[in-house]
């Protein structure tokens, strides 16, 4: 296994505990860093500590797009990566994100996305402040 300065952040943002431990889980044993947040956490998560990839949960609620929007505007900036999870019918992909995968989303679907999104995203190894 790879050392942590050459593995992947992917921040996975997802409010049903459930599904977040089960997601995150596969990923680490896949080999990403996975830090998890909810989405009221989100932006502070990201502007904290800057993730290679993003994995967003988009359900029903309203208040989500604007989360999106946040989330898909600082990922320009930095050239992260959004990857967006839904159990609804969004009508295409929303502005700003890579890819849509319907949820359930099966682990080798999950893992294939995080994979391909995350070649050339690696984190470069931590500045020391001496």
């Amino acid at each position: 296994m790879p050392s942590n300065r050459s593995q992947a952040v992917v921040l996975l943002i997802e409010d049903h505990a459930k599904t977040c431990e089960a997601y995150a889980g596969y990923l680490r044993w896949a080999g990403f860093i996975v830090p998890t947040c909810n989405a009221v956490d989100a932006v502070k998560c990201f502007d904290e500590n800057p993730p290679d990839v993003v994995m967003l949960d988009m359900s029903s609620h309203e208040d989500e797009r604007d989360l999106l929007e946040q989330i898909t505007a600082r990922s320009r900036a930095t050239r992260v990566p959004v990857l967006l999870m839904t159990s609804r019918d969004l009508g295409g992909k929303p502005r700003g994100t890579r890819v849509v995968l319907r949820k359930p989303v099966a682990p080798e679907a999950l893992l294939a996305a995080v994979q391909r999104f995350s070649k050339g995203q690696r984190r470069r190894p931590p500045t020391v402040k001496l």
